[in-house]
């Protein structure tokens, strides 16, 4: 009797849970969220996670159940949840993977640049596009969970084949990007969603300012022709330093092609600026040197000096004997005089300056920051050292 008495109440708690499962189950809805302003088409991150989170608990439970000594009265029922559950939750997990491929790829081929160079996926995308909004409009008329994924064979044929268009695409764009990495090889050192930023905005050169630094490290911003709008005229660093190029580079056509135009311009101004520069340096004061150009120049051109005194000191070493102490002495003092310099004075760094033309007020900190680093460290006494070192391996 006891054991009879028992199982009745096992299978009244068993028979309980089942209808507090089809309870909370008839009420558990799919949650959407706005689009751009395409409307509600998309699944809402945060309660979708927690949707399945609660189907995992539920199917947790079931197993439970069928685990149990009392569930045969019960057993078929159990094993239509355990079914119905199961499947709702393998359709919900392809729905998150479509989305977020749909979602990365949408930004992608709604771009007419990128779209031109990819018609054939683009329009594969296209198709997948019309079929993932009558998902969701149906989604939104029926947004019982339950209801709406289980039984629902057109959900279960087209989430997979739409996932498979999608890899299709995402493979496709893949070598659309390899392809403009291996035109201009900077673009490897560029994250993939950065690269397509960049890709998308072809036909307005300006619009990829704030991914510049991540092709061009020290290139904060390019400066355009006020009349030409897609004429490039100078480079500007984060510091504020501005190089104008040599000549006018023109942002027109594919923008890997352009950019690699714009590297090659860039590296024939700095070149023409160093070899200016190292004229300079012989004939300048070093306050005046380090005024006309820019910190990294200065400081070339300040190691250029330092090298010429050395070699010169070492070749006359052997015949003069205080030649060493000379040019030490001579460090020291150009060094000193470096600490002591007033940095707001800086011209821009201009190929082709104007001798009579008025300092640019802007500081130049970098050299500043450098000259104070090196008078607190020493490198006076490392530059001295260095070149007594040499000195006496000259005598020897």
């Amino acid at each position: 009797m006891e054991e009879t008495a028992n199982s009745a109440v096992k299978e009244l708690a068993i028979e309980k849970k089942l209808k507090e499962f089809e309870l909370e189950w008839a009420t558990k809805t799919l949650a959407f969220a706005p689009f751009k302003s395409r409307g509600n088409i998309m699944l809402h991150g945060g309660a979708t996670l927690e949707l399945m989170e609660q189907l995992e608990e539920t199917q947790m439970n079931l197993g439970s159940m069928m685990a149990s000594r009392y569930i045969t009265p019960f057993k078929e029922e159990v094993q239509e949840w355990v079914v119905k559950l199961s499947t709702v939750s393998e359709q919900l997990e392809i729905w998150v993977q479509v989305q977020a491929m749909w979602q990365y790829l949408e930004a992608v081929f709604t771009s007419g640049d990128i779209a031109k160079q990819l018609p054939q996926e683009s329009k594969r995308f296209q198709g997948i596009d019309k079929n993932w909004l009558k998902i969701m409009t149906k989604g939104n008329e029926q947004p019982i969970a339950t209801a709406y994924i289980y039984g629902n064979d057109s959900l279960k044929q087209v989430l997979p084949m739409m996932l498979e268009q999608l890899e299709l695409c995402q493979k496709a764009l893949s070598g659309y990007l390899d392809q403009k990495r291996a035109a201009f090889p900077r673009f490897f050192f560029v994250a993939d969603a950065t690269l397509l930023e960049v890709l998308s905005q072809g036909s307005n050169p300006q619009a990829i300012q704030p991914h510049l630094q991540s092709v061009f490290d020290s290139v904060v911003q390019v400066q355009f022709d006020k009349k030409e709008k897609t004429h490039i005229t100078s480079l500007e660093s984060s510091e504020g330093q501005v190089v104008k190029l040599r000549q006018v580079v023109k942002a027109e056509g594919n923008i890997e092609e352009w950019l690699d135009r714009l590297l090659k311009e860039m590296q024939a101004t700095i070149n023409n600026i160093n070899g200016r520069a190292a004229i300079d340096c012989e004939v300048m004061g070093t306050e005046e040197f380090t005024h006309k150009y820019q910190a990294q120049v200065s400081l070339l051109g300040i190691q250029f000096k330092w090298t010429m005194d050395s070699e010169d000191a070492l070749f006359r070493a052997k015949t003069e004997k205080g030649i060493m102490q000379a040019v030490n002495k001579k460090h020291n003092a150009r060094l000193n005089e470096l600490v002591g310099i007033d940095p707001n004075p800086r011209p821009n760094l201009n190929p082709n300056p104007n001798p009579n033309s008025n300092p640019n007020p802007n500081p130049n900190p970098n050299l500043v920051t450098w000259l104070r680093w090196a008078s607190t460290f020493g490198a006076t006494a490392t530059c001295a050292s260095t070149v007594r070192g040499r000195g006496r391996r000259s005598r020897r």
